[in-house]
């Protein structure tokens, strides 16, 4: 026993390294554990059997400390991995939510993507707000008498919102935007029925009809308003918001509106002359966007491979400039951003092949135009 936590209370672990760092997936426990140099020379004393002092002391002369500083370390370091890596089991979500019922004025949307049918159930309120300006594009007055198509559904719980796909839950989010953007994934994976997804990226992605580079970033790091740049120098968006990908790492087109907030309307006005005079203004969880029509071929959701991950950084007043990240990094940076992969070893492991494979870089950048510049060339 090591520090109260003994090895036999992780039933399985998956170890990817990666350089000198290392990546830890457990089977009964959704996502990646991220162990940089540090934390990776801990985890191995633990793992091999190694006693609470002589780490202490094996620590001590690795990193040049006090014996007390390295046991803080050690002990602040296992305190954090109590809540994660070295957790109880959790129990997954339920494949199906009883007594959980749509309301009775729910908003029914019909739309068509890539040849197939869906029809859109969404409660009242901000999911209309959220979500129907989107779809506008895919929308059809109904479908005929008789013809197949999916449901997916969207309902408010108490301090949630849950998904549904022919009545069966798929996800529960606890934003209005993160449960639109599992629609809008669950469309654009299943308008094709060969189509499977590995993972999931929060960012947006442009390019040519054969290559893109996909941009990543948090919420206002300026990736909508790089997309809308990029689309008025003649590139298509292939995704503003949420970058889904199949197994052979080919970026799935998700034809919907871009959501540009306010701040973007006055940069955008040269790039789109007519932007800020024709758009509607819609009210979005408070505030006023405009949707930019996608400019893929219509009701196509095509697949593309990606040559670049950038993490964009808008800041006023900063210069332009690239910096290339190692894949340690490009992981720390997309657990920043939020990202998803399909949770079983051979997936994870293909996941990270391909960020260890991929160029990768950070965009600092105040001038959109610059920044346009830049994302061009990695096109070239």
């Amino acid at each position: 026993m090591f520090l109260g936590y003994p090895a036999s209370d992780i039933s399985q672990l998956w170890q990817f390294p990666l350089g000198d760092e290392l990546v830890v997936a457990r089977d009964d426990v959704e996502g990646l554990f991220l162990l940089n140099g540090t934390a990776r020379f801990i985890w191995d004393q633990y793992h091999g059997g190694q006693a609470r002092a002589e780490t202490v002391q094996n620590f001590a002369a690795r990193y040049g400390v006090p014996k007390r500083v390295a046991g803080q370390d050690i002990e602040a370091t296992f305190a954090e991995w109590s809540q994660g890596l070295l957790s109880r089991a959790r129990a997954g979500p339920s494949s199906v939510l009883r007594g959980l019922v749509h309301n009775k004025a729910a908003v029914e949307i019909d739309c068509i993507l890539n040849g197939r049918r869906f029809r859109i159930l969404l409660d009242p309120g901000d999911l209309v707000e959220e979500i129907a300006p989107r779809l506008a594009p895919l929308t059809v007055p109904h479908l005929p008498p008789n013809t197949p198509f999916s449901t997916l559904s969207l309902v408010n719980g108490e301090d949630r919102v849950f998904v549904f796909r022919d009545g069966v839950s798929i996800a529960e989010e606890e934003k209005t935007a993160g449960a639109r953007a599992v629609l809008l994934q669950e469309m654009t994976v299943h308008c094709d029925p060969g189509r499977e997804t590995n993972a999931i990226l929060h960012a947006g992605a442009c390019g040519t009809a054969s290559r893109c580079v996909i941009l990543a970033g948090a919420t206002c790091a300026g990736k909508s308003t790089l997309c809308a740049a990029l689309m008025a120098g003649g590139f298509y968006c292939y995704s503003d918001d949420s970058v889904v990908l199949d197994p052979q790492f080919k970026v799935f087109g998700m034809p919907f509106p871009l959501t540009l907030r306010k701040s973007s309307w006055p940069v955008l006005d040269s790039h789109f002359p007519f932007f800020t005079d024709r758009a509607p203004i819609h009210r979005r969880l408070g505030c006023s966007v405009r949707f930019l029509p996608s400019n893929l071929p219509a009701n196509s959701s095509p697949a593309v491979t990606p040559g670049a991950l950038v993490f964009v950084d808008y800041r006023p007043d900063a210069s332009t400039t690239l910096q290339r990240l190692k894949p340690f990094e490009a992981l720390m940076a997309l657990r920043h951003c939020g990202f998803w992969v399909a949770h079983d070893r051979a997936s994870i492991a293909r996941f990270l092949a391909w960020i260890e494979r991929l160029e990768v870089f950070k965009l600092t950048y105040s001038l959109i135009d610059e920044a346009s510049r830049v994302v061009s060339g990695l096109l070239a």
